[in-house]
């Protein structure tokens, strides 16, 4: 085992660790990238606030994300390509360019939407509304309106939205990576609050 120190948090740091930044990893974000979005969730080491929601569609602004992250923050990150294939994406798709005040999502999509919340606790809610323009979310059943409107807003050139089973998808089956941000040494937190 690599050499540990306690530092931050009273957390134990070590090479041993499941790095963002390490290679393997690296490679399945960028090949998942070029097949479509990569969304996820940053959690802060040390707490502090709440994690928030991200999503990508290109390789550099993940990489720039993650290079701007404080060492020992938390990366839970699903891949829409790996997620449409095992049938769990509850909503989504690219602009159509529709009628004025419709929206990406379609309304039998809103329904299954809806109906996923009424048991379980929440959702991963992504859309673009052109021009690299990226919004990313976790809601509830109090904030169907707010995923209505985000599709709205998407439905526009270049426009795209992907509502996912956050509480179903978070495990590690269905992970494209879960890992944290190394500090100056390579090393990552083992623990640690968030």
């Amino acid at each position: 085992m690599a050499d540990q120190n306690v530092s931050g948090y009273g957390a134990r740091w070590s090479l041993d660790g499941r790095s963002i930044l390490a290679p393997e990893i690296l490679g399945k974000v960028r090949a998942s990238l070029s097949k479509g979005w990569v969304l996820g969730l940053h959690q802060y080491f040390g707490g502090g606030r709440s994690g928030d929601a991200v999503a990508f569609v290109t390789y550099t602004d993940f990489f720039s994300h993650v290079n701007k992250a404080r060492p020992g923050d938390l990366f839970t990150l699903w891949s829409v390509d790996d997620l449409r294939r095992e049938d769990l994406i509850l909503a989504g798709g690219h602009s159509a360019a529709a009628a004025v005040g419709e929206g990406v999502i379609e309304p039998g999509e809103m329904e299954r939407v809806i109906a996923y919340l009424k048991h379980h606790n929440e959702v991963l809610v992504a859309a673009c509304y052109g021009a690299n323009q990226v919004e990313a979310i976790v809601t509830d059943e109090d904030f169907v309106e707010r995923i209505r409107a985000m599709a709205v807003r998407a439905n526009v050139s270049g426009g795209e939205m992907w509502v996912l089973p956050l509480t179903t998808i978070d495990q590690d089956r269905y992970y494209l990576a879960h890992a944290k941000r190394p500090n100056a040494a390579g090393e990552v937190p083992l623990g640690g609050a968030y």
